[in-house]
């Protein structure tokens, strides 16, 4: 599995933004910008197209808070491109038709794209009913669950209780942590605690047919003990017939 990393995000209708094509490129990208500018809107589309987030985490309330204040269309949408570097010509490479020649070109390279939506659209206030909003999430343009986009991510070892992505705050939970409780997290990141999980389920596997090899051992010790009284059994009972036999030549 290569590694997997965001080629752009397009948010459209998303909190303040109206309809923006952010580009991630390759090696490390630093977005920067004054307070109110909308930065952290970025984190927040991302997070919540990934299904990494909550309505807390993202700053509001319900999620037609998500949707743009400012626009009549009610209904938000945030598309994340990834791609797997390492894609062998057999895998699907998704063409890009938005993100500028630059960057169609790099998916073009032997990039295998992956494309993650997620719409969120107010839904018409009833009699009795507030106003609410449906969300749906699509993968590579077919609706999806959340589900199918976790188990994805979970291939190269994000998932939402994980430290894939560092808000602010954690920086300093992180350095009051023990030494354990740091390495725990470097390797999650890194990929080592899936492996310790697999070592730990090998682990109970192996004492589950020791404790069936156990109770296997005395079955047969109890059944060898039964056999072996059936065995003095016969041997008595063989032994009765034969001298039931001799008793009735001797009576005739």
């Amino acid at each position: 599995m290569g590694a997997l990393r965001i080629l752009e995000i397009e948010i459209d209708n998303f909190k303040t933004f109206r309809h923006e094509v952010i580009p991630f490129l390759a090696g490390f990208t630093a977005i920067s910008g004054p307070n109110g500018s909308g930065k952290s809107n970025i984190l927040d589309a991302l997070l919540w197209c990934l299904g990494l987030s909550s309505n807390r985490t993202l700053r509001a309330e319900k999620g037609t808070d998500l949707i743009n204040n400012g626009s009549s269309r009610r209904e938000a949408r945030v598309t994340v491109r990834l791609g797997v570097d390492g894609a062998t010509k057999e895998q699907p490479v998704a063409q890009r038709s938005e993100a500028g020649p630059d960057h169609g070109a790099e998916v073009a390279q032997g990039l295998q794209c992956i494309e993650v939506s997620r719409r969120i659209k107010e839904s018409q206030p009833t009699p009795g009913n507030p106003i609410a909003a449906n969300s749906t999430y699509y993968l590579n343009g077919r609706v999806a669950s959340l589900t199918d986009i976790h188990d994805l991510l979970a291939l190269h070892h994000i998932s939402p209780s994980g430290y894939n992505v560092v808000m602010q705050g954690d920086v300093t939970s992180i350095i009051r942590m023990t030494g354990s409780e740091r390495r725990k997290i470097i390797d999650e990141v890194a990929g080592v605690a899936e492996f310790d999980h697999r070592i730990d389920q090998a682990r109970k596997e192996l004492q589950a047919v020791f404790e069936q090899e156990e109770r296997t051992a005395l079955l047969l010790g109890e059944l060898a003990a039964r056999l072996d009284g059936l065995r003095v059994e016969r041997d008595q009972a063989l032994k009765y017939l034969e001298l039931k036999g001799e008793l009735k030549r001797f009576e005739l």
